[in-house]
């Protein structure tokens, strides 16, 4: 499949917009957002934190996955 993945960790709201559709999210640890219906082309991912007094994220990483096509013919 193709997918993506971001990881990291939040406590405060936040937001994910993939291309040009927006998602919410609340606080949270390990996983930030996980797409697995995208198609294999080019994509524009935007982590847009929301932090109150004290609050943060921090972003770890991002897993992209996409199909294997075989070259057995």
């Amino acid at each position: 499949g193709k997918s993506v993945t971001l990881y990291g960790m939040a406590n405060c709201s936040y937001e994910v917009a993939l291309d040009q559709t927006t998602q919410s999210f609340n606080a949270t640890n390990g996983t930030l957002f996980q797409s697995e219906t995208i198609n294999e082309q080019m994509h524009e991912i935007t982590l847009i934190p929301h932090p109150a007094d004290g609050n943060m994220i921090a972003f770890d990483r991002a897993d992209i996955t996409r199909s294997h096509i075989s070259q057995d013919g």
